[in-house]
């Protein structure tokens, strides 16, 4: 595997790494081998969901500087907050109420909000993707199955989930432009707290 990957790495140009084409799934399906496979693979499943887990971290680390910079820049902030929320429900709860009751914070709020209800929508079904354990040993009509657990009152809960090829990349995509909604308000609120920094 190290030697697929340093031929990958040393035959990409400097442009191509650039273009941010090296998170697409067409790319790795490439590298690996997987572009002309007829059936939908372990190895293709592994690379839709490393897609769904590179991105959605993207979007919770943006989402992290967000929380920093108002929490540590606006003391009212720690009106709903005592100590740096954790957590992604704390953190948006956090930022909703923020952008919501802080004067100062009223030009981030209509875009802000909708970022946080994205990111907690989203949140639901990365969740299921990525918690969930396998529970089949090739692809079933093109899907892979999963169980996942829930936590219940007295007793957990267990439920079956399937994903496609497709499902996969819809989930990428939808957190690709979710990080990158993300980053912007996190740019926005630095300029305006850090504006020393552009």
């Amino acid at each position: 595997m190290g030697g697929v990957c340093r031929a990958a790495s040393t035959g990409i140009s400097k442009r191509f790494w650039a273009s941010g084409r090296i998170l697409s799934w067409r790319f790795w399906a490439g590298v690996f081998g997987m572009a002309d496979h007829p059936a939908y693979t372990y190895r293709a499943m592994c690379a839709d969901l490393g897609h769904v887990l590179i991105n959605w971290a993207g979007a919770e680390q943006w989402l992290d500087m967000c929380v920093t910079l108002v929490f540590q820049n606006s003391p009212e902030s720690k009106t709903y907050e005592k100590t740096l929320p954790q957590g992604l429900t704390r953190k948006t709860i956090f930022m909703r109420k923020s952008l919501l009751n802080i004067a100062e914070l009223r030009d981030f709020s209509d875009p802000g909000i909708i970022v946080m209800g994205r990111l907690e929508d989203t949140a639901k079904a990365r969740n299921d993707m990525i918690h969930a354990a396998l529970s089949s040993t090739k692809a079933i009509n093109g899907k892979w199955h999963f169980l996942k657990f829930d936590y219940g009152s007295q007793i957990h809960t267990v439920r079956p989930v399937a994903y496609s090829h497709a499902d996969y990349q819809e989930a990428g995509k939808e957190m690709m432009a979710l990080a990158t909604d993300v980053q912007r308000l996190a740019e926005r609120l630095r300029k305006f707290y850090l504006p020393q920094l552009q």
